[in-house]
């Protein structure tokens, strides 16, 4: 609210009024999803709470995100990929018009698990050697189970 509003409103006695008029701070009660994969491409993250309104934006460390509004109790924003790139944690707060600000929740930025069949900085192969040796078992397993069985019953 305006401070010079307000100092008038106290001056004529009204600021008790207009003060429990003021429209409450919004608050986040979760987040969707709670953590993303670093590099991945832009996401749209679904916050819930209430007091939300028409025209709350949703924050990323502070830098206000393209939010739409969906009700007084849900917000969709997207995140930019830009914004991915990096294993962390970032802090989603929602801003309302009048300047409330809510509660933070930590958004999980998470590293990408090595799966051994990407390049490898080391050497640049494809698969690194426990991946071979792993796809190897597999591919002989599944050629044991599937090669044709046969009877030795006429030797008994």
């Amino acid at each position: 609210m305006n401070k010079k509003i307000f100092f008038l409103a106290m001056l004529l006695g009204l600021a008790p009024f207009i003060a429990s008029a003021q429209a409450a701070a919004p608050t986040i009660t979760s987040i969707s999803p709670t953590s993303i994969a670093a590099e991945s491409s832009s996401t749209t993250l679904m916050v819930t709470g209430t007091n939300f309104v028409s025209g709350s934006t949703v924050r990323l460390n502070g830098t206000a995100l393209t939010t739409t509004f969906v009700s007084a109790t849900r917000l969709n924003a997207t995140i930019p990929a830009a914004n991915l790139q990096t294993a962390g944690s970032q802090s989603i707060t929602v801003a309302n018009p009048d300047g409330t600000t809510s509660n933070a929740v930590t958004l999980t930025v998470t590293t990408l698990p090595n799966t051994g069949l990407g390049p490898d900085e080391n050497n640049g192969f494809i698969f690194d050697f426990v991946s071979l040796a792993g796809l190897i078992s597999l591919a002989t397993m599944a050629l044991f189970l599937a090669w044709p069985k046969r009877s030795y019953s006429h030797l008994h």
